[in-house]
């Protein structure tokens, strides 16, 4: 029996751009109450949709997903593009593209993350990415990509920036190696029960081929 190709789950936000600040940037420009940034960062300790004031805010939308239309997305797609990729990220998805399966899983909208791509010459990388458009659940898409690529979960590995992501992504049986330039800090991360914390994309690297080789992933 042929054996199951590893698959990596990356999240996009903070993983492959730096785009916290812009992020609450967009926020505060989208909503003129919005709150400080320390507690903008909390809101990622979950899944951000579930924060009441922006899961009320999508109940109006088709299928309570959001869209490029909204507020928040229209003042944050042309910031998003006009960041660059952080480069050693660049070089990790190249080296690690050769050896397994990667895939994105974020809470942004698949289209624009599919145009950064493009822009960035990336795109060929992955297999597929789910965006908030697909669902704003990141265990519900994790399910899905276990469906469309008959994975189980001993056969992938969450890379993310936040607890909030760790905690899905325990919650569909999937374990996850946190980097630490993203939207968290390390003592937050932490608390996600991670199988590794990184400060490097060439880091990154070492420990995803470091587990696979020990056969612990």
């Amino acid at each position: 029996m042929e054996q199951q190709k590893k698959t990596l789950l990356f999240d996009f936000d903070g993983v492959m751009v730096d785009s916290f600040q812009l992020s609450y940037e967009s926020k505060k420009k989208s909503e003129p109450n919005i709150v400080d940034i320390e507690t903008y960062r909390r809101y990622f300790d979950g899944n951000i949709f579930e924060v009441a004031h922006i899961k009320e805010s999508l109940a109006d939308q088709e299928d309570n997903k959001p869209s490029v239309t909204d507020p928040f997305f229209i003042e944050y797609i042309p910031a998003l593009m006009a960041k660059e990729p952080i480069p050693s990220m660049v070089d990790a998805l190249h080296l690690l593209s050769k050896d397994y399966r990667l895939v994105i899983i974020s809470s942004t909208i698949s289209s624009p993350i599919e145009e950064y791509l493009r822009m960035h010459d990336i795109y060929d990388l992955f297999d597929k990415v789910y965006g908030s458009d697909v669902h704003t659940s990141k265990i519900i898409k994790i399910k899905m990509a276990f469906e469309d690529y008959n994975l189980s979960v001993d056969s992938c590995v969450f890379i993310t920036d936040t607890l909030g992501d760790m905690r899905e992504a325990a919650k569909a049986g999937v374990r996850s190696i946190g980097v630490t330039w993203g939207f968290h800090k390390t003592d937050t991360l932490k608390r996600g029960n991670p199988i590794a914390l990184v400060d490097s994309a060439d880091e990154l690297v070492a420990v995803i081929r470091q587990e696979i080789l020990n056969g612990r992933l």
